[in-house]
Formats: structure tokens, sequence, C-alpha cells
């Protein structure tokens, strides 16, 4: 079992990460994310990710159909720079 001062460690560097991850449509726009629309063969999705995002990697992005951080392959999409 981890000791105390691991898990108040963990907890504190779990909390300021997230409190770094935009929540809704709005966080976004005031972090300055920036907006796309990604297209597969499936479909699209409305993404924002950080300045400087490799769209070909690995990545997170906040999704605005579903309102959560998701982990994006972006190798498997197509990406139009939506400009607000």
């Amino acid at each position: 079992m981890p000791s105390e001062d691991i898990t108040r460690t963990l907890k504190e560097s779990y909390n300021r990460s997230n409190a770094m991850l935009p929540k809704t449509d709005n966080c976004c726009t005031e972090m300055g994310w920036e907006f796309y629309q990604a297209d597969y063969d499936g479909g699209d999705l409305l993404l924002s990710v950080e300045p400087g995002t490799d769209l070909d990697s690995t990545f997170m992005a906040f999704c605005h159909d579903e309102q959560e951080m998701i982990k994006v392959n972006g190798w498997n999409f197509t990406y139009t720079r939506i400009y607000e």
C-alpha cells in the first residue's frame, strides 16, 4: 500500500494537471485552444487542441460533441481548422 506522502503527491499532481484542462466549449476559447473539424470514414468530430499540437500523433483533445477530454490517434483523421 502506498505511503500517505506518495498518495498526497499523486493527488496534488492530478489536481494541478486536471485544473489546466478545459471542461466546456468556453474554456477552450478562453485558453486559446485551436478548433478543428476532424473527419474520418465514419463521420466527424469537433475538437479543440492546445496550440502547436502535432495532429499526426496521439494527443489529448476536447470533444465538443461529448463535452469531455478524449485521446485521439491523429493519423486516423483529416483536419479542417475552424476559425471563430
